[in-house]
């Protein structure tokens, strides 16, 4: 895609429920305690930013994630009209963020092309949170405490 600077997602990165917390506030769409990782990759599947260590819980949805994030008040003057990240449905489309189209079972051809363009592009960063989920093979029993040594000290 071009003018693109990055994929960005979400990842849930699976806890043990922290003994100060309420379990509801951790538990994500699959029913597992868990803190939400907000990623940033380029094109050669390198972490540009991430936000979310430690804490963020796994019941934010995305999007919110994004508004609490550094990044999404940076972005407008990152991008300056010439450049976007490239985002799911999750997000809410802006000048420098580009979504898919809505697909309510009328979109043109070139919507839908762009949809598919849009969708292979993004899949970087699904691949990305992949290598980074296979390299640390992230467990039940993780804490906060070890995801913030482990994105701290490598």
């Amino acid at each position: 895609m071009p003018n693109a600077i990055g994929c960005i997602d979400g990842t849930s990165i699976p806890i043990r429920t922290p003994a100060h917390k309420i379990k509801s506030t951790y538990t994500n769409r699959h029913d597992m305690p868990s803190i939400t990782l907000q990623g940033v990759c380029d094109y050669k599947k390198k972490f540009i930013d991430v936000y979310g260590v430690p804490g963020v819980p796994g019941k934010i949805h995305d999007a919110r994630v994004f508004v609490l994030s550094d990044l999404s008040k940076d972005l407008p003057s990152i991008c300056d009209k010439k450049y976007n990240l490239l985002g799911d449905g999750a997000y809410p489309i802006r000048e420098w963020l580009l979504v898919p189209y809505k697909d309510y079972g009328k979109l043109t051809e070139p919507q839908k092309t762009f949809n598919k363009t849009l969708s292979s592009t993004r899949v970087l960063i699904e691949n990305t949170f992949g290598l980074l989920k296979s390299r640390y093979k992230f467990g039940h029993t993780f804490s906060e405490n070890n995801l913030m040594c482990s994105f701290s000290f490598t």
